[in-house]
């Protein structure tokens, strides 16, 4: 059994959630149980939903924020951070 590092709710009544697995992976999981799962390009830290895209945010070694489009159901072009570190350990969008 994988543990899980972050977990965020994709509805509000917690029928849809993502998981940020410790294997460096996103598992989707529904009311019936897990119904997707994906290997991110790097092992990731910390994830962020951004409702109004349906994106998934992830960041984690090294300078890239990676962005899975939900609808889409793929990767867009990830984001570089503006001080270029060598790691990103938090995801956050201030509004």
């Amino acid at each position: 059994m994988l543990c899980f590092k972050k977990k965020k709710c994709l509805t509000d009544d917690y029928r849809k959630v993502v998981l940020l697995e410790g294997d460096g992976s996103l598992s989707f999981h529904a009311q019936f149980g897990a119904y997707h799962h994906t290997k991110l390009p790097r092992v990731c830290r910390d994830m962020y939903y951004y409702a109004p895209s349906a994106e998934i945010l992830v960041v984690g070694t090294g300078s890239e924020v990676y962005r899975l489009d939900l609808e889409a159901g793929c990767f867009r072009h990830s984001l570089q951070a503006y001080t270029n570190p060598s790691a990103i350990n938090v995801c956050l969008i201030l509004l």
